[in-house]
């Protein structure tokens, strides 16, 4: 499926959630419900058992990679919690990405952990504004949103004026 279907797909299933919520028959409505959670679970158990073959195969590391990259997969995946990678290899990945966007602006960012559902991040900002610090502090969280969306809470700890750190 190429990305523009993938894309009206999502926009279609918006649609009809929409739809859906707008039925003024609350009986349907919830029937409608029920048969959504009932294909969704049935198609994230067989995403797991193919996941399962997958890890029997000998070549399962190649292709969870593949599986990672490619960001409907992905998104599917992780929908039914069945992502190759783990919260913390993809927060670490998001925050490279972002670190020379962060070092342009003066500011550099550090994953503490991701226990719990929550990561912990330090962020540095010598002489940031007030304003100029939540724009880089959203900037953090909108990255490690798209990276992680199973992810709880992001807290970010250890705003320090003129502390360095190894990233």
């Amino acid at each position: 499926m190429s990305v523009a279907r993938a894309e009206e797909a999502l926009r279609r299933v918006e649609e009809a959630i929409t739809s859906l919520d707008a039925l003024p028959d609350g009986r349907g409505r919830e029937a409608a419900r029920e048969l959504m959670e009932a294909v969704l679970d049935l198609h994230g158990a067989a995403l797991a058992r193919l996941t399962a073959i997958v890890a029997k195969s000998g070549h399962a590391d190649p292709l969870y990679g593949d599986f990672a990259a490619d960001h409907l997969v992905a998104g599917v995946l992780l929908l039914h919690g069945l992502h190759p990678e783990l919260p913390d290899v993809r927060v670490r990945r998001a925050l490279e990405a972002l670190r020379p966007s962060l070092q342009a602006q003066g500011a550099d960012v550090m994953l503490a952990e991701v226990s719990d559902g929550v990561a912990r991040l330090r962020l540095r900002m010598p002489g940031a504004s007030r304003e100029d610090a939540a724009l880089l502090r959203r900037e953090v969280e909108a990255a490690i949103v798209e990276a992680a969306p199973d992810l709880d809470e992001i807290a970010i700890l250890n705003e320090v004026a003129n502390a360095s750190f190894a990233a």
